[in-house]
Protein backbone atom coordinates (compact mmCIF):
# COMPACT_ATOMS: atom_id res chain seq x y z
CA UNK A 1 0.00 0.00 0.00
CA UNK A 2 1.55 3.47 -0.81
CA UNK A 3 1.09 6.11 1.92
CA UNK A 4 1.18 9.02 0.12
CA UNK A 5 -1.32 10.65 -3.46
CA UNK A 6 2.13 11.08 -4.83
CA UNK A 7 3.22 7.88 -4.47
CA UNK A 8 -0.28 6.47 -5.94
CA UNK A 9 0.54 8.72 -8.87
CA UNK A 10 4.02 7.42 -9.86
CA UNK A 11 2.66 4.10 -9.09
CA UNK A 12 0.04 4.28 -12.09
CA UNK A 13 2.72 6.20 -14.02
CA UNK A 14 4.93 3.35 -14.00
CA UNK A 15 2.22 0.66 -14.49
CA UNK A 16 1.82 2.63 -17.92
CA UNK A 17 -0.57 5.29 -17.31
CA UNK A 18 -0.22 9.13 -19.04
CA UNK A 19 1.09 11.78 -16.61
CA UNK A 20 -2.21 13.56 -16.89
CA UNK A 21 -3.74 10.15 -15.89
CA UNK A 22 -1.56 9.24 -12.96
CA UNK A 23 -1.87 12.66 -11.20
CA UNK A 24 -6.10 12.50 -12.17
CA UNK A 25 -6.63 8.82 -11.35
CA UNK A 26 -4.73 9.19 -7.79
CA UNK A 27 -6.79 12.06 -6.46
CA UNK A 28 -9.90 11.25 -8.19
CA UNK A 29 -11.87 9.07 -5.99
CA UNK A 30 -11.73 11.87 -3.05
CA UNK A 31 -14.16 14.19 -5.28
CA UNK A 32 -16.46 11.14 -6.44
CA UNK A 33 -15.46 9.93 -9.42
CA UNK A 34 -14.01 6.65 -10.16
CA UNK A 35 -10.84 5.53 -11.51
CA UNK A 36 -11.33 4.46 -14.65
CA UNK A 37 -14.12 7.87 -15.44
CA UNK A 38 -10.90 9.72 -14.12
CA UNK A 39 -8.18 7.89 -16.36
CA UNK A 40 -10.57 8.60 -19.18
CA UNK A 41 -10.98 12.13 -18.40
CA UNK A 42 -7.49 12.76 -18.44
CA UNK A 43 -6.17 10.10 -21.15
CA UNK A 44 -5.43 12.84 -23.74
CA UNK A 45 -3.51 15.43 -21.95
CA UNK A 46 -0.76 13.34 -21.61
CA UNK A 47 2.82 14.11 -23.20
CA UNK A 48 1.67 17.41 -23.23
CA UNK A 49 -1.59 16.87 -24.77
CA UNK A 50 -1.46 14.02 -27.02
CA UNK A 51 2.57 14.07 -27.74
CA UNK A 52 2.80 17.41 -28.90
CA UNK A 53 4.91 18.64 -26.14
CA UNK A 54 2.20 21.46 -24.95
CA UNK A 55 1.60 21.72 -21.30
CA UNK A 56 2.91 19.40 -19.05
CA UNK A 57 0.45 16.47 -18.67
CA UNK A 58 1.13 16.33 -14.74
CA UNK A 59 0.51 20.19 -14.57
CA UNK A 60 -2.83 19.83 -16.47
CA UNK A 61 -3.76 16.60 -14.20
CA UNK A 62 -3.38 18.76 -11.12
CA UNK A 63 -5.35 21.62 -12.48
CA UNK A 64 -8.45 19.23 -13.30
CA UNK A 65 -7.81 17.84 -9.65
CA UNK A 66 -8.21 21.93 -8.22
CA UNK A 67 -10.99 22.19 -10.61
CA UNK A 68 -12.72 19.09 -9.14
CA UNK A 69 -12.25 20.55 -5.68
CA UNK A 70 -12.62 24.41 -6.11
CA UNK A 71 -13.91 24.36 -9.09
CA UNK A 72 -17.46 26.59 -9.61
CA UNK A 73 -20.90 24.92 -11.01
CA UNK A 74 -23.01 27.90 -11.51
CA UNK A 75 -21.73 30.87 -13.52
CA UNK A 76 -22.34 33.50 -11.14
CA UNK A 77 -20.28 31.80 -8.77
CA UNK A 78 -17.79 34.21 -9.27
CA UNK A 79 -15.99 33.32 -5.47
CA UNK A 80 -15.07 29.89 -6.37
CA UNK A 81 -13.86 30.54 -9.74
CA UNK A 82 -11.31 33.57 -7.90
CA UNK A 83 -10.37 30.90 -6.21
CA UNK A 84 -9.71 27.92 -8.70
CA UNK A 85 -7.78 30.48 -10.41
CA UNK A 86 -5.58 31.77 -7.20
CA UNK A 87 -4.84 27.67 -6.19
CA UNK A 88 -4.01 27.09 -9.94
CA UNK A 89 -1.35 30.19 -9.97
CA UNK A 90 -0.21 28.76 -6.62
CA UNK A 91 0.73 25.28 -7.67
CA UNK A 92 1.82 26.61 -11.58
CA UNK A 93 4.23 28.74 -9.28
CA UNK A 94 5.50 25.92 -7.24
CA UNK A 95 5.40 23.83 -10.20
CA UNK A 96 7.68 26.17 -12.20
CA UNK A 97 10.32 26.86 -9.19
CA UNK A 98 11.02 23.27 -9.18
CA UNK A 99 11.31 22.17 -12.36
CA UNK A 100 12.01 25.61 -14.18
CA UNK A 101 8.74 24.96 -16.92
CA UNK A 102 5.56 23.99 -17.48
CA UNK A 103 6.32 22.93 -20.90
CA UNK A 104 6.57 19.10 -22.05
CA UNK A 105 9.17 20.32 -24.98
CA UNK A 106 11.33 22.15 -22.53
CA UNK A 107 11.32 19.68 -19.95
CA UNK A 108 12.38 16.64 -21.66
CA UNK A 109 14.26 19.05 -24.31
CA UNK A 110 12.66 16.86 -26.97
CA UNK A 111 9.55 17.94 -29.28
CA UNK A 112 7.57 14.96 -28.66
CA UNK A 113 5.38 16.34 -31.66
CA UNK A 114 7.74 15.24 -34.21
CA UNK A 115 7.82 11.41 -34.31
CA UNK A 116 12.00 11.42 -34.62
CA UNK A 117 12.36 13.62 -31.00
CA UNK A 118 9.49 10.99 -29.54
CA UNK A 119 11.59 8.43 -30.44
CA UNK A 120 14.63 10.41 -29.01
CA UNK A 121 13.18 10.44 -25.78
CA UNK A 122 12.03 7.08 -25.84
CA UNK A 123 15.10 5.72 -26.23
CA UNK A 124 16.57 7.75 -23.97
CA UNK A 125 14.16 6.64 -21.44
CA UNK A 126 13.12 10.24 -20.44
CA UNK A 127 9.53 9.28 -19.61
CA UNK A 128 10.84 7.24 -16.86
CA UNK A 129 13.76 9.18 -16.05
CA UNK A 130 12.51 12.74 -15.99
CA UNK A 131 8.29 12.47 -16.39
CA UNK A 132 8.49 10.10 -12.53
CA UNK A 133 9.68 13.37 -10.96
CA UNK A 134 7.36 15.33 -12.54
CA UNK A 135 4.79 13.48 -11.76
CA UNK A 136 5.74 12.97 -7.86
CA UNK A 137 6.20 17.01 -7.96
CA UNK A 138 3.14 17.48 -9.23
CA UNK A 139 1.05 15.28 -6.95
CA UNK A 140 3.24 16.19 -4.32
CA UNK A 141 2.25 20.32 -4.54
CA UNK A 142 -1.06 19.20 -5.04
CA UNK A 143 -1.22 17.37 -1.55
CA UNK A 144 0.26 19.81 0.26
CA UNK A 145 -2.09 22.97 -1.41
CA UNK A 146 -5.48 20.44 -0.75
CA UNK A 147 -4.41 20.14 2.41
CA UNK A 148 -3.63 23.55 3.18
CA UNK A 149 -6.50 25.24 1.60
CA UNK A 150 -9.93 24.56 2.68
CA UNK A 151 -13.21 23.45 0.00
CA UNK A 152 -14.80 25.90 -2.03
CA UNK A 153 -16.15 28.48 0.55
CA UNK A 154 -14.80 29.91 3.78
CA UNK A 155 -11.76 31.15 1.89
CA UNK A 156 -11.03 34.71 2.20
CA UNK A 157 -9.03 36.13 -0.16
CA UNK A 158 -6.79 38.12 2.11
CA UNK A 159 -5.61 34.43 3.47
CA UNK A 160 -4.32 33.53 0.17
CA UNK A 161 -2.90 36.39 -0.50
CA UNK A 162 -1.14 36.13 2.82
CA UNK A 163 0.11 32.53 1.77
CA UNK A 164 1.02 33.41 -1.36
CA UNK A 165 3.51 35.80 0.39
CA UNK A 166 5.36 33.44 2.92
CA UNK A 167 5.44 31.14 -0.15
CA UNK A 168 7.34 33.16 -2.24
CA UNK A 169 9.63 34.21 0.78
CA UNK A 170 10.16 30.35 1.64
CA UNK A 171 10.69 29.60 -1.88
CA UNK A 172 13.32 32.81 -2.31
CA UNK A 173 14.77 31.51 0.55
CA UNK A 174 15.47 27.69 -0.41
CA UNK A 175 16.63 29.43 -3.79
CA UNK A 176 19.37 31.16 -2.43
CA UNK A 177 20.78 28.29 -0.81
CA UNK A 178 20.75 26.46 -3.93
CA UNK A 179 23.86 26.32 -6.34
CA UNK A 180 22.79 27.71 -9.28
CA UNK A 181 22.59 25.06 -12.10
CA UNK A 182 23.77 24.92 -15.55
CA UNK A 183 21.83 25.51 -18.37
CA UNK A 184 21.10 22.60 -19.91
CA UNK A 185 21.18 22.69 -24.44
CA UNK A 186 17.65 23.65 -24.54
CA UNK A 187 17.51 26.68 -22.22
CA UNK A 188 20.94 27.96 -24.03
Amino acid sequence: MTLTRADDAVAAFRDGFSCSQAIVSAFAEDFGIDREEALKISCAFGGGMAHTGNMCGAVTGALMVIGMKYGRTRANDIAAKEKTYAVTKLFLTEFLRRNHSHNCTNLLGHDLSDPIEYAVAKEKALFRIKCDKLVNDAAGILEAILRIFPGPRGFPGFVLFRFQEIWNIRCTRFRSRQKPRPLQGHEK
